[in-house]
């Protein structure tokens, strides 16, 4: 067996080396999961609460984004057909690449630019 660090996140100081947990170390973790799950809970009582923990907190986010963003799916549509058409001239674009992301926001502007001159032309 091995010594950890202090700093090492419980779970692993638990499971390699469990002598370098102090009880009540574990004991306020523990409270405080079950603060969490309250606290979901009472967010919204419609989460699935017997799913793991990372799956309640993304459908309690989830759920506030659709409350403040009822038309998030189209955006999310959106940005995958985008994301989808850009395939076609880049071998793997990525949504956390700045580069495919300024291409997407670029052509965005200059359809904002040339529909703004349009209906100018229109207007004259």
């Amino acid at each position: 067996m091995f010594a950890l660090a202090q700093s090492a996140p419980l779970a692993d100081r638990l499971r390699y080396s469990p002598a370098s947990v102090n009880p009540d170390e574990l004991i306020e973790a523990l409270a405080e999961l079950d603060r969490l799950q309250a606290w979901i809970n009472a967010s919204d009582p419609s989460i699935d609460t017997d799913s793991p923990l990372d799956e309640q907190i993304e459908a309690l986010v989830d759920k506030r984004i659709e409350k403040d963003c009822p038309d998030h799916a189209a955006y999310v549509q959106f940005f995958d057909d985008c994301f989808e058409s850009l395939g076609a001239h880049y071998p793997c674009p990525e949504v956390t690449s700045g580069y495919d992301c300024s291409v997407i926001f670029d052509a965005i502007r200059k359809g904002e630019e040339a529909r703004a001159a349009e209906d100018e032309d229109l207007a004259s």
